[in-house]
């Protein structure tokens, strides 16, 4: 992800999130249906993610708090954002904006297989070909 994210009038550029994550966050997001406050912490875990000084913690601690509890994690996030004057449509809008472009980004299943039929059908030359007959 390259495009920066201004939130409260400050721009931000955007790390990468791990593909763990961006599940663990899609689910979350999913789950959030209905629940309007789990829906801003869920934005609010995926800006931390996306923007891991916001929290002023390590990426590894965040990802630790993320996994023992989305909902929690990103409501430290969004305290955080709000008592930056960030409002919590802008943290919804871009929190929704950058899952939806990181899952995006992730191989579909076909480009996985394909992928991984290269790659056996490399091995199998290299191995062919590195042979040493005893």
């Amino acid at each position: 992800m390259s495009d920066p994210i201004t939130l409260g009038g400050t721009d931000y550029r955007p790390a990468v999130i791990l593909i763990p994550i961006r599940l663990r966050l899609r689910s979350a997001y999913v789950n959030a249906e209905g629940s309007s406050d789990d829906l801003v912490a869920v934005c609010g875990a995926v800006l931390g993610q996306a923007l891991p000084d916001t929290l002023g913690e390590s990426p590894s601690a965040q990802r630790r708090a993320l996994r023992a509890d989305v909902v929690d994690y990103g409501e430290r996030v969004v305290d955080t954002l709000l008592g930056r004057g960030v409002k919590v449509p802008e943290i919804i809008e871009h929190g929704s904006r950058v899952l939806l472009d990181v899952l995006r980004q992730m191989p579909k299943d076909d480009e996985i297989e394909e992928a991984a039929g290269n790659s056996e059908a490399r091995a199998e030359t290299s191995t062919g070909s590195t042979s040493v007959s005893g």
